[in-house]
């Protein structure tokens, strides 16, 4: 309830973004206003919890939201607005929703309830469509995923999509712990426990990737050698940021992803000092 009351004193004034065919986003209103509106409509509310140097936000408003299709389906079941997370109300916002990365996406009954939420632009419209979909569907949506979750499931399934919707979930370690201390150690080979360590598993030090470790040879039998040699790469670049003792360690885990990395951060640097 508290965050309802917090959103509710927004007064934000701004003006109308038009986008011929594609989403229309809605301004010069209260947010007090906006649920009611939405619960007189019959509506859901969807935020665009932006920033303005954000690259894969420029790339929704270029070449996402202006889909007719998408527009169409916005349109008609959304109340369309937009936040710039580093402006005053936006972090009003980004605070009581715990906005963590751009571009995040929330999607909010008439009472300022989460029901659905995503994180991350895609590469075309079809497949935001699908997510804004999913906002809509009572049974896999966020709301009730979470509801699932809550309620003791501890699938892979169920955690993968919790926390696929849900990006930087404090419990996301806990539940990633507790499925694989009560899998049998042949489901922990399976697709989805490969899905869960491979898109949510981002600690050295987590039971899950020692798991991984151990049994590297199988998973790259199962899923292929570039696929969990980009897991490697993406879970070293992420631990070069947090923990650059820990990085300097994963070296003997692979020396070759390792290596790779270090040359394209090398690269890249080369090639910001350039410009």
């Amino acid at each position: 309830m508290k965050q309802f009351l917090i959103i509710g004193i927004l007064a934000i004034t701004l003006h109308t973004v038009a986008q011929n065919k594609g989403i229309q986003f809605h301004n010069d209103t209260i947010f007090e206003n906006v649920l009611a509106k939405a619960k007189a409509e019959n509506k859901l509310i969807f935020i665009d919890c932006y920033a303005v140097w954000c690259g894969p936000c420029k790339y929704m408003d270029a070449n996402i939201f202006p889909d007719e299709e998408l527009g169409k389906f916005h349109n008609a079941n959304f109340i369309n607005l937009k936040y710039d997370m580093e402006k005053p109300y936006g972090a009003i916002v980004r605070k009581t929703y715990g906005i963590k990365a751009y571009p995040s996406f929330l999607y909010l009954n008439g009472d300022g309830e989460v029901i659905h939420r995503a994180v991350g632009s895609t590469e075309n419209a079809a497949d935001f469509l699908k997510i804004s979909k999913l906002a809509t569907d009572s049974e896999n949506n966020f709301k009730a995923v979470d509801a699932r979750i809550t309620k003791g499931d501890r699938s892979a399934k169920t955690i993968n999509a919790y926390l696929d919707m849900n990006y930087g979930a404090p419990n996301a370690d806990a539940l990633i712990e507790e499925y694989f201390a009560k899998t049998s150690e042949q489901d922990k080979l399976n697709a989805e426990s490969w899905q869960l360590i491979s898109n949510h598993v981002s600690s050295t030090k987590s039971p899950a990737f020692a798991f991984f470790v151990k049994n590297r040879a199988e998973f790259e039998k199962r899923y292929g050698k570039q696929e969990v040699e980009t897991y490697l790469y993406n879970l070293m670049a992420v631990t070069r940021r947090k923990d650059p003792a820990a990085f300097e360690a994963m070296k003997s885990l692979d020396a070759g992803v390792f290596e790779r990395l270090q040359q394209d951060i090398k690269k890249r640097e080369a090639q910001r000092n350039q410009k």
